[in-house]
């Protein structure tokens, strides 16, 4: 077609001057929203009850990610830690260290389990010296589950085992790997802290 300018098969050149297989800077890129403000306080830990709650599309994986390595990093604990108290037996008295107190009904709730299920784990720490059932004062029917001394010792020497196994482990990290630990340290006990007493 006559004033039809013909069109040329060669690549248009670039004038960019960045040489072949180096990554050419971004411009005029905006940063996507994070689904929650991250905000540091010191020591580097991350403030989760100033973070925005906004779920992921990917909470299911991340979920099914995390149920693995804590499962994982329990077992080792237990394999290597060289304490012999069961879970369920550790969690509870690691409950009573920490609330003092409570009622079979409190502990049951607060370690997810029925309630006669916290029954027999009650009777075992009472078999071994580890914690005592008393009558509640005003209420005869009630009975109120507290630590005792030998309780708090055994509990003490296991966390200690524990914490020197996970300090062997955490040396093998790399420093960007330890310091990702840190931040998450907040976020994890937001997620495995509950009411126990009911309010």
């Amino acid at each position: 077609m006559q004033g039809s300018r013909p069109t040329s098969s060669w690549p248009k050149r670039s004038n960019d001057s960045t040489p072949k297989g180096c990554s050419q800077p971004r411009q005029n890129r905006t940063r996507p929203s994070l689904p929650w403000r991250r905000i540091v306080t010191p020591p580097g830990r991350i403030d989760v009850r100033a973070c925005d709650p906004a779920p992921s599309e990917d909470d299911l994986a991340l979920a099914t990610d995390l149920r693995l390595a804590v499962d994982r990093l329990s077992r080792r604990l237990r394999q290597v830690g060289g304490h012999h108290i069961p879970p369920l037996q550790r969690a509870t008295l690691t409950t009573l260290a920490r609330h003092g107190p409570l009622r079979q009904g409190q502990l049951a709730r607060a370690e997810g389990v029925a309630l006669p299920t916290m029954s027999r784990t009650v009777d075992a720490l009472i078999r071994q010296g580890f914690a005592t059932r008393e009558i509640e004062v005003d209420d005869a029917r009630a009975r109120r589950v507290s630590l005792t001394p030998e309780g708090k010792a055994s509990l003490a020497a296991a966390a200690a085992c524990d914490v020197e196994v996970l300090r062997e482990r955490l040396a093998r990290l790399a420093p960007c790997m330890r310091r990702a630990i840190t931040a998450a340290v907040p976020a994890l006990e937001a997620m495995a802290t509950d009411d126990v007493t009911g309010h």
